[in-house]
């Protein structure tokens, strides 16, 4: 799933003409579940590592989250 989610932020960059490698993709949500700021089982880590295989610039905000954990 992380990688599918991955491949649709790629192929979106890529319908609305941006180029891929140096683009900012922000993901909003970080946490496992909602409410709760537990990271530890959160496919969001995979999905950024396929991200920056493309050169992608990404960023991450989740209000349940200190600065330090994101």
């Amino acid at each position: 799933m992380p990688g599918h989610v991955a491949r649709m932020a790629i192929m979106g960059l890529n319908d609305v003409g941006k180029v891929i490698r140096g683009s900012n993709v922000l993901i909003m949500g970080l946490t496992y579940k909602e409410d709760v700021p537990d990271i530890r089982e959160s496919q969001v880590f995979e999905i950024v590592r396929e991200l920056k295989a493309y050169k992608i610039e990404v960023y991450g905000y989740d209000p349940l989250l200190s600065d330090e954990m994101v």
